[in-house]
């Protein structure tokens, strides 16, 4: 019940960064592909920015999070987590259908990697006596 609380408390966390994040990463998504924006859907180009930011976000943060703080199951809750966004990325922008994946790559290694900096296992040190 434990794990239920926490993969929960990761994943609103994760909405919730991912929605205050989502202008920032969607103008960066602007600023390499710019004629993509357009393209996409027709609504207005900031509806549309937050929405590929929204995505992006949500791809990098669950990873992270889920490898870096979730008990059990981890692997498991990151990659079901994050196959609806890699999914409707892929439907909206198939040309950069590559971009989702990349960052929850880089956000599953940095998670392992936090993960053994946070869980460090403890060294013992242990003497020899010698008998004489």
């Amino acid at each position: 019940m434990k794990n239920f609380f926490i993969s929960v408390g990761l994943l609103v966390g994760s909405v919730f960064a991912s929605f205050m994040l989502a202008r920032w990463l969607g103008g960066l998504y602007d600023r390499f592909f710019p004629e993509l924006i357009d393209s996409i859907i027709t609504i207005a180009d900031k509806q549309v920015e937050s929405t590929v930011g929204f995505l992006l976000g949500y791809s990098f943060f669950i990873p992270l999070l889920f490898i870096t703080l979730v008990p059990r199951y981890k692997k498991t809750l990151a990659i079901i987590f994050v196959t609806p966004a890699i999914l409707l990325w892929g439907w909206g922008d198939p040309v950069h259908s590559y971009l989702p994946i990349v960052f929850a790559v880089i956000a599953w290694l940095l998670g392992l990697a936090l993960r053994r900096l946070v869980y460090r296992p403890k060294i013992v040190e242990m003497k020899i006596v010698s008998q004489q």
